[in-house]
């Protein structure tokens, strides 16, 4: 395996480890919306879920999919990811600081 390789797996596997925090951070908050605040605020909730469990299936399906293992190591496919963590990172960053200022 070569140190290219590698550095793409640990691409991947980090992508994962984020989407997954992502993704269960912003089921808790529609959790904790629709059980304390009866639903209130919950379709401003929604959108960040949707988009953080479409990231998440995206790379789990990049992953473990034979027909999309090919194209893995493939720069179009693993460039997109790596653009994409920061964007799904700052995006949570600014979801949880609006929640903290209502």
């Amino acid at each position: 395996m070569t140190l290219g390789k590698f550095s793409i797996i640990a691409i991947y596997s980090v992508a994962v480890i984020i989407a997954l925090a992502c993704s269960t951070s912003s089921l808790y908050v529609i959790a904790i919306l629709y059980s304390f605040a009866g639903g209130a605020g919950l379709r401003f909730a929604v959108i960040p879920a949707i988009v953080n469990l479409l990231f998440l299936t995206l790379v789990v399906r990049i992953v473990a999919s034979n027909a999309w293992r090919r194209h893995m190591y493939k720069p179009w496919v693993w460039l997109l990811v790596l653009l994409a963590l920061p964007l799904i990172v700052y995006g949570n960053l600014l979801y949880v600081q609006s929640l903290r200022d209502i």
